[in-house]
């Protein structure tokens, strides 16, 4: 019986083995991924890791939460995963405990005309960094439709940094986040602004949504509107994002 229980314990040890040569393999074939810009957005020079010594840093950094998005996003029905933009409108709403969408809507101060509210949407847009905040949206931002001198909408897409996930799961292309703005308003006068930001891939944001509209909420704040901070609605998952 001793070949047989030899056999099991390498067949074992195999698949034990297996999860380290994944990373193993993404380590030592990072450098020859394509750094190629996905298709419909601007020619941005995104923001990579430039060594191995970098890509092993993060990998060890993030390996839990890289293995967790790996199987989390695996899981996803293929609409789930569109490489597209986000077609929900920015007044429609998260879909319940949703981890990876955040929405909320933000008022003006009374007195302020409608134009003067759109200028203080475009300053606080083109304020946010473009090598990102609060170790999310590293490689910067495009605002690609501004229609809130006419439809009262806008969409920014937002690129993520290059960690595991996105050299395991995106070719080390950053992931997109949209966000999506509309305006309630009269001829006027703006009641307020509706505002949706949501991950295109991955069930869960790691708290990325929620860092990119309380930043751009602190900034409206400063300017005298009703921005307060967002939260998930979920306990466990506020605690920890």
């Amino acid at each position: 019986q001793r070949p047989a229980e030899q056999s099991e314990d390498t067949m074992v040890s195999s698949l034990l083995r297996l999860p380290a040569g994944v990373f193993l393999a993404t380590f030592a074939f990072y450098p020859v991924f394509s750094y190629s810009v996905p298709e419909g957005h601007s020619k941005r020079p995104f923001t990579q890791p430039t060594s191995r010594r970098d890509i092993f840093s993060q990998t060890t950094n993030l390996i839990f939460p890289a293995f967790v998005a790996t199987n989390v996003i695996a899981r996803q029905p293929e609409s789930a995963c569109a490489a597209g933009p986000d077609k929900a409108q920015a007044t429609d709403k998260c879909r319940d405990g949703a981890r990876n969408c955040i929405r909320t809507a933000w008022v003006p101060p009374s007195g302020k005309s409608k134009a003067e509210a759109i200028a203080d949407i475009r300053s606080i847009i083109k304020a946010y960094p473009q090598k990102g905040q609060n170790g999310v949206d590293c490689n910067g931002w495009d605002l690609v439709d501004d229609n809130l001198d006419t439809d009262g909408t806008a969409r920014i897409e937002f690129y993520s940094c290059i960690g595991p996930a996105a050299v395991s799961m995106n070719l080390a292309k950053p992931f997109v986040d949209d966000v999506k703005i509309a305006l309630l308003d009269d001829a006027t006068t703006i009641s307020r602004l509706e505002v949706r930001s949501k991950s295109r891939v991955g069930a869960s944001d790691y708290g990325v949504n929620k860092k990119r509209i309380n930043f751009l909420a602190e900034a409206l704040r400063n300017r005298g509107w009703d921005a307060p901070k967002v939260v998930y609605g979920i306990g466990s998952y506020d605690a920890i994002f």
